[in-house]
């Protein structure tokens, strides 16, 4: 009978093989599932939140970098206030002109002392110019009274002997007559200039002293028009001008200054209000009068004063006129009358034309209004000149032509001449050349005076500018001074409030920031950093049990299907075993997992009543930071505007930041600008208040986009996601490689139970069932039915195959 495999015992291991390796696949898909990028998603979740919370933060810590930075707006505003009205500046010119303006002279009593002045000249040059012709004839009645004053006074007859001796003597020699005359000589002069000072050639009009009388007359008025000149023009005036001069000349600098800062704060920052308008059109006017007044070549006020020290200090020299207008008159008549006798007595010696001409004279004088007796003495003193000249003439021939006749007029010319001459009376007359010398200084001192015309008028212009200034004349300065202090006002109260807003802002957001950093993303990163490497290690260890067991599981399949394979009848026991305790453990396991499936799935859909209770459980909220509104709100839309959210959650009210930003930035525009037209620095310093406005409003409702519902709910389902898809289909995949493994394992043990059967029809051929089984020991089912037969139905033992009963 031939041996063959059974095809009922190859079925079976087919079938326990398919069911092994089903147990093997669920396995490897088991661990394929196992999530093992768990935590990591996890962790990647928890990112995403602690990442939109420091993009929120930043968000609102830029709203504070950028309103410190907007402040460099104002450090532009503190450079206009400080450079370009330059208020230090325009206070400091303020102080230094407004004593000078107080003070200041009115230009229009300058132009008139100046007018008063021109008309005293007017007298005072014409006299002046006549004293100048005048003084020769002064000169040589000085040398008259010299002679004259020379002459001895009366003599004895001793004396006149001696002199007639001389004189005899004297003609009788032929001796240097030049220096041996000057006696004769000197009376001779003398008598010449008597009769020259009397003869008045240059005078048209009758007069009782002829020039001598003139000079006295102009004397007399120059002196009273230089007593006007240096008593009552010359004192008030030369200071005036002086004053006027160094005056201007300190304050020039602090009014150019001002005009041109009033003029540049008109172009660049504000355009000035009308009442500083007109205060800048007042000032410029009188600048630019008194700028032309002391710069002019004609106008030099300076200039002038110089030139008027210069004539007043040669009129105190009039002073010496006195003695000459009072003495000269006295000095005419007194020498008229003493020299009476000597004339007579030489007009009949010499020429008695002398006579006749001083009788003339007397007659003259006694009524010199009479033009006839006036024609009547020139006529003589003509003749009477010639026949002085005679005189000198007759006496120097004496030398030549001596007589007895001659010789006796020289003895009487001597006996008269020192024994009847009585010399003049009164006080001697000032010596003519210092006269001379004071009227040239005079003269020249006057002649560097410029003409007054062009002063005086550019003073009257001027008097107009300064008559037009308020009173008291620094007033006009109060509109500068009252605009510069508002806008010093203005704007300095502008930055201290922003600069003091902006920090409390600051403060007040970075202070909040902080605290929801701190109740947020910093808790969250604590927790983190002190749970994750527990997290990872238990989850580590669920990944290595989770390996351990569906390697274990694959290993006891692989083997199951080895030892059906080669017939292992004690290794199929006892791995049938092994799948059986799987198989256990697969339904435990599988349980669970089912049950944390069906929880978690249920549970998801009621995620976020559990994530308030949670909230509630854990203690969330926080007096600063309220998580259960922001959770209604970001996890149902629930609880009203957004504004109202964040500012019932964590105290941040966009709306109150937008709005303090948009009145900050109004009220301080406002501020600064007042009424003012605005220039086009100022205009930029606005435009910049405006952008850092928009900015600031920018940042305001960038942060509310980044915390609308729409941004932080994607995040919750991420988040609802990872627990309700991402871990539940963990479980799930997991719970159904359980499942199937399972199901393969228990159909796998059906198998095996089947072949453990088979292989227990066998006989024993070693203990325990440890011997490998052949195919061979398997009958062919035809010679199974043969045997049977034969034996009547009776089961053949193990080991007895092949063997036919007899």
């Amino acid at each position: 009978m031939k041996y063959i495999r059974d095809r009922g015992m190859k079925a079976t291991k087919i079938f326990a093989t398919l069911m092994a390796l089903g147990v093997v696949a669920s396995a490897i898909f088991g661990m394929t599932q196992a999530g093992k990028d768990l935590v990591d998603k996890t962790l990647y979740t928890v990112g995403l939140y602690t990442g939109f919370a420091d993009d929120v933060f930043e968000g609102a810590y830029n709203i504070t970098t950028d309103a410190q930075q907007g402040l460099g707006i104002f450090d532009g505003l503190s450079q206009i206030l400080n450079v370009d009205v330059n208020v230090s500046g325009m206070n400091s010119n303020i102080q230094c002109l407004s004593p000078w303006l107080n003070s200041m002279k009115d230009p229009t009593d300058i132009s008139t002392d100046l007018t008063t002045l021109k008309s005293d000249l007017a007298v005072f040059d014409p006299s002046r110019s006549r004293v100048s012709s005048g003084l020769p004839t002064y000169s040589t009645a000085t040398n008259y009274a010299a002679a004259a004053n020379a002459l001895p006074t009366p003599a004895t007859s001793a004396q006149i002997e001696d002199v007639k001796n001389k004189l005899l003597l004297l003609f009788g020699t032929g001796t240097d007559l030049g220096k041996r005359l000057a006696d004769v000589s000197n009376i001779l002069q003398a008598l010449r200039d008597l009769s020259a000072l009397h003869a008045d050639s240059a005078s048209s009009t009758p007069g009782p002293a002829g020039a001598l009388q003139a000079l006295v007359d102009d004397l007399t008025s120059l002196k009273n028009a230089g007593i006007q000149l240096s008593n009552t023009d010359l004192p008030p005036l030369i200071p005036e001008l002086s004053g006027q001069y160094s005056g201007y000349n300190g304050v020039q600098p602090c009014f150019d200054t001002m005009l041109y800062q009033m003029q540049h704060i008109n172009e660049t920052v504000i355009a000035l209000p009308r009442a500083m308008q007109v205060s800048y059109n007042l000032l410029f006017a009188l600048n630019s009068g008194m700028e032309s007044l002391v710069t002019g070549p004609s106008t030099n006020p300076q200039t002038l004063a110089s030139a008027l020290t210069a004539f007043q200090a040669t009129l105190p020299f009039l002073g010496s006129t006195n003695t000459i207008i009072s003495q000269l008159p006295n000095y005419i008549a007194s020498t008229l009358a003493s020299h009476t006798q000597l004339t007579l007595s030489l007009s009949y010696l010499a020429d008695r034309d002398t006579a006749l001409a001083y009788q003339a004279y007397v007659t003259y004088i006694a009524s010199p209004q009479a033009a006839g007796d006036y024609s009547t003495f020139r006529t003589a003193q003509t003749v009477a000149a010639s026949s002085l000249s005679a005189i000198q003439a007759d006496t120097l021939t004496l030398t030549s032509t001596p007589d007895s006749t001659v010789l006796s007029s020289a003895s009487s010319v001597a006996q008269l001449v020192i024994g009847q001459q009585t010399p003049p009376a009164g006080v001697p007359l000032p010596p003519p050349q210092p006269q001379v010398d004071f009227v040239a200084a005079m003269t020249a001192s006057r002649a560097a005076i410029l003409p007054l015309d062009p002063y005086i008028a550019a003073e009257a212009g001027e008097g107009v500018a300064y008559r037009a200034l308020p009173t008291p004349k620094a007033s006009v300065l109060n509109a500068v001074s009252t605009t510069v202090s508002d806008l010093n006002t203005r704007f300095e109260r502008s930055i201290s409030t922003v600069r003091a807003d902006v920090s409390n802002y600051n403060a007040e957001i970075l202070s909040k920031i902080v605290t929801l950093h701190n109740e947020t993303v910093d808790k969250v990163n604590s927790k983190i950093e002190q749970y994750l490497p527990r997290v990872r290690k238990y989850d580590h260890m669920r990944m290595t049990g989770e390996y351990v067991y569906f390697s274990v599981v694959m290993f006891v399949a692989l083997l199951t299907i080895l030892i059906v394979w080669i017939n292992f009848q004690w290794g199929a026991s006892f791995f049938t075993f092994l799948v059986i305790i799987a198989m256990l453990i697969y339904s435990i396991i599988g349980t669970v997992l089912l049950l944390l499936a069906v929880v978690g799935h249920d549970e998801c859909g009621n995620a976020e009543t559990q994530i308030f209770a949670l909230i509630d459980r854990f203690n969330v909220d926080t007096g600063s930071f309220n998580a259960t509104v922001l959770a209604g709100y970001y996890l149902k839309a629930e609880g009203g505007s957004l504004n109202a959210i964040v500012r019932s959650a964590t105290g941040v009210n966009f709306a109150a930041m937008q709005s303090t930003i948009n009145q900050t930035i109004t009220n301080t525009v406002t501020d600064i600008t007042g009424s003012y037209t605005l220039r086009y620095k100022m205009l930029d310093q606005v435009n910049a208040m405006y952008g850092l406005q928009r900015l600031l409003l920018a940042d305001v409702e960038a942060v509310q986009r980044q915390v609308q519902f729409e941004q932080v709910h994607p995040l919750y389902l991420s988040t609802k996601e990872l627990a309700c898809c991402n871990v539940v289909d963990v479980v799930g995949n997991l719970w159904l490689a359980m499942f199937m493994a399972g199901w393969f394992a228990a159909a796998l043990m059906v198998a095996m139970m089947c072949y453990i059967r088979r292989l227990d029809e066998l006989p024993k051929k070693r203990c325990c069932g440890c011997a490998l089984r052949s195919y061979k020991e398997f009958l062919d089912p035809e010679d199974k039915k043969l045997l049977g037969i034969k034996n009547k139905g009776k089961y053949m033992p193990a080991g007895s195959e092949g063997s036919i009963p007899g």
